[in-house]
This record gives structure tokens, sequence and C-alpha cells, in this order.
């Protein structure tokens, strides 16, 4: 009832035998109470919860202290029925919430690939771009960032080569707000270019062109506060014994209400089905 997650390893015939009858009910939507007696609590990479040979399990017990949470999952469900793991007809990744996917994260240091479903609030102005090599390098274009070496010219430290003009990528850093929590993310340049319909390079030179009323400052303003749908990958480190959480954005698409609403219908009729 705290909200708190802890994850439970199965060992051996439990592994196979209740491990598959968990996770068919879990791919199905159902919510699950299992009653898990005689372990022994465990610390890797967090706290864990290990089996021996004398844990007893119990799937959807029916005693007193599962009723109420039997009734929290029911109102979890229907409250962010997105929250587990639930796929999109349309996206491979599972659709999760910011609150459950910080609440996962809190617990073990993983990398997650997800899709959040969100309203794009805030992107920083100050440092939009950066400046990155347009060189060839195994292949493909180098991209890598690039400083001013002289007078009109620059230096790659990857191809360890001058060049008279740098190219410009994008580096966004923005805050994203669905119903449970907010977070920052990063964007880099294949998506920003896409979320704002110009280039990089377009942008900035922008910043210095005062014959045209478009601005770096009104196009970035015009691509916030609207629902959007990211395809993300989110990770964990640690930094000076500081846990923290990295958030990329891969892809990004303005979300489309009608198919939004089509699919949250199809959600709620199975959670009906299965009640």
């Amino acid at each position: 009832m705290s909200t708190l997650t802890i994850d439970v390893n199965l060992w051996g015939p439990p592994s196979e035998q209740l491990g598959s009858d968990l996770k068919n009910m879990h791919a199905s939507g159902t919510f699950v109470n299992l009653a898990v007696q005689n372990a022994r609590v465990g610390y890797f990479n967090g706290k864990v919860i290990n089996i021996s040979a004398s844990t007893n399990f119990e799937i959807n017990p029916s005693i007193p202290e599962a009723d109420p949470l039997r009734l929290r999952g029911a109102v979890q469900q229907c409250l962010d029925p997105h929250s587990s793991a639930v796929h999109s007809k349309n996206n491979k990744y599972q659709r999760m919430s910011i609150a459950s996917i910080l609440q996962r994260l809190s617990i073990m240091l993983e990398t997650i690939e997800t899709t959040i479903t969100a309203v794009l609030c805030f992107i920083k102005e100050d440092q939009f771009y950066y400046t990155a090599c347009p060189l060839q390098f195994n292949g493909k274009e180098c991209k890598n960032k690039c400083s001013k070496f002289a007078e009109n010219l620059w230096l790659c430290p990857r191809c360890q080569t001058q060049f008279p003009e740098c190219n410009y990528k994008y580096l966004l850093q923005m805050k994203l707000q669905d119903h449970t929590r907010s977070v920052w993310a990063n964007v880099f340049d294949e998506v920003g270019t896409k979320l704002l319909a110009l280039y990089a390079k377009e942008l900035y030179i922008l910043q210095y062109d005062l014959t045209i009323e478009k601005t770096p400052h009104n196009i970035l303003n015009k691509a916030m506060f609207k629902h959007y749908s990211f395809t993300t990958l989110v990770s964990t480190n640690t930094y000076n014994s500081e846990r923290r959480i990295k958030v990329t954005i891969n892809k990004v698409q303005r979300l489309d209400f009608e198919v939004e609403s089509t699919d949250l219908l199809v959600e709620i009729a199975r959670m009906g089905a299965t009640a």
C-alpha cells in the first residue's frame, strides 16, 4: 500500500511453473496479487526478495490482507492503464507513465525503452545546438563536437582535421509532463529537426537575422504545450554516489487524439472483461 516496489527472484522449478503463470497473466494485463511466505531479503542493485526451498507462493490469495491490494489494483488500472507493460498496436515499446518509470528506476539500475505520452512544457533556449564536424568518418558524417582552432578554422578531436566551416546539430534539453510527474529529456539532431521543422543551422542563423519576425524563441515556443508521443531510452547511472536518470528521445510524433481515444476504449473494454 506504500506504492513502493521490490523485485522477487524465482529460481529452479518455481521459475518455470509459477513464473510462467505470472508472465501470462501479466502479459494479458491482469492485475496479480502474489503472496510470498518464508522468503529471504537480499541486496543486488537495490533490495530484492530471494526464494528458498521453504518459500511458499499463492496467486490471488483469499485472505483479508489481499482485499485492499485488489481494490488498489483495479483503481490503478482505471487511473493509469499504461503504467504496466501495455503495448500499443502501433508501437513495439511498452507505454508507461513518467511516475512509473521513475519508481521502477529508483529500485534497479537498468535501461528501459518505452513510450511516454506527455506535454512538452519547456525547452531551454540558452544552448539549443552544438558545433559539429561535417567530415566523413568511417563512411558516415562524423557529427562529433568540434571547437574553433583559429580564425576561420575548426578542429575535430576525433578526425584530427582542420576545416573552414563547422556544422550545427541540435542538443535540446526539454521538460516533459504527463498526469503523474515531469522529467527532463535530451533531444538530438534528427528528432529535433522533425520536432521544429527546421535544421539546427537554420535556427542558428535566425538568431542573427533581425529582418524577419521568426526567432528561435518563437519557434521553440510554438513546439511547446502540445501533446506528443515520445519513444524514449531511459537509463540510470551513478555520479558521486548519486543516482541520476537520463532520458533520451529517439522518436517523436504529435498525438493523434482519435487513435488515442480508440486505444483507450479498447483498453477499458479489456479491463471490464477481465474484472
